[in-house]
């Protein structure tokens, strides 16, 4: 495996499991989580074990992304993304703003395990995307 994150590949159930405890909205196609899903994942401490869980699989130089001291969302969401690119899962970005406050909200697309979307309901841009990354699917 050829990463500059990953020693080895992290399991996607890991990503599956922390994503059911915390994400806001979920469809069988796509999780969503944002501030407040992060926010009840470190009230319930579901996100400190998730990145002990997630320590073993990074390079010892760069398990700096898992460190447990300091945990924003920040900090959250780049390993979510990790995660996300590391098996080819597609992810969308909304920054929603509220009187001057800014907010980053997530939509993650599950897929089978064979590199397509679940369901194939899929952003406009979704096609391009998933072509340019050497997947095929149809609608």
């Amino acid at each position: 495996m050829d990463s500059q994150l990953f020693k080895t590949k992290i399991p996607l159930q890991l990503l599956y499991d922390i994503l059911d405890k915390i994400s806001q909205t979920q469809t069988h196609s796509m999780y969503v989580f944002d501030l407040i899903a992060f926010k009840k994942g470190m009230f319930n401490n579901h996100i400190v074990p998730f990145f002990e869980l997630c320590r073993p699989y990074y390079h010892i130089s760069k398990q700096k992304f898992v460190n447990t001291k300091k945990i924003t969302f920040n900090t959250f969401a780049t390993v979510v993304r990790q995660i996300c690119n590391l098996h080819d899962i597609l992810y969308e970005t909304q920054i929603k703003y509220n009187k001057s406050q800014y907010e980053i909200v997530y939509s993650i697309y599950k897929h089978d395990g064979k590199g397509i979307v679940a369901n194939r309901i899929l952003p406009n841009d979704a096609t391009a995307y998933l072509t340019t990354k050497g997947k095929s699917f149809s609608k």
